[in-house]
């Protein structure tokens, strides 16, 4: 199999995409800001992302996510940089079946097996789930909380340049589990393209951002 080591694949839509049973080996690259993600495996095996510290990749700023398989096996990612943000908090971060704990740190020097200081979806706080499903056409969930004392929420969709799509809530709610459902239209009723979009909960001065990805 092939190797790929050493490069930088940055602001593509895909970094590497695999879709044959090649199953290269992809050691020491980086891959940034990739549109749809930055490995994507449609084959089988599919691809091997690092196998120790010393041949880590770095990923970072993902538009939807790191690593997106759709082939029929695991692809192996175990040994990988996923950025400063413990990525158990991001499982969408990777699309299909893929091993990627533990994750080294910046200088691959160390592996974490574990998150820690990550907030816990019951603690009281706000919070926005994943999307569900996720990619999705024509119409996604998503679950949010609202703290025990309920207060002002909003809820919009937004593009990859920050401009408003859609507002979904905008008003008073009680504290507890919410559902909002959007349809891929913005406040026209105009249907969205294929892309990669985003959603913000604000409540009170607590902000949650997620990322999302319709495909037609």
């Amino acid at each position: 199999a092939a190797t790929v080591t050493g490069c930088t694949f940055t602001a593509n839509q895909y970094g590497v995409a695999v879709g044959d049973s090649s199953a290269p080996f992809l050691a020491s690259n980086l891959f940034d800001g990739n549109s749809i993600a930055g490995v994507s495996s449609t084959g089988a095996p599919g691809p091997e992302i690092g196998r120790t510290l010393s041949d880590a990749n770095d990923f970072l700023n993902p538009g939807f996510a790191h690593v997106f398989n759709t082939g029929g096996a695991t692809v192996d990612a175990e040994y990988n940089w996923w950025g400063d943000i413990c990525q158990t908090d991001y499982p969408d971060w990777f699309y299909g079946d893929v091993d990627y704990i533990p994750w080294t740190d910046e200088a691959h020097g160390d592996v974490y097996t574990e998150c820690t200081g990550v907030p816990e979806e019951g603690d009281g706080r706000a919070f926005a789930s994943y999307n569900f499903p996720n990619p999705f056409n024509p119409s996604t969930t998503i679950r949010y909380r609202v703290p025990d004392d309920g207060g002002q929420v909003r809820l919009a969709v937004y593009d990859l340049r920050g401009r408003l799509v859609k507002t979904l809530v905008a008003e008073e709610k009680r504290g507890g589990e919410h559902l909002a459902v959007w349809y891929g239209r913005d406040d026209q009723g105009r249907e969205m393209a294929s892309g990669v979009y985003f959603y913000r909960l604000d409540v009170g001065d607590e902000s949650v951002e997620r990322k999302m990805v319709m495909l037609k």
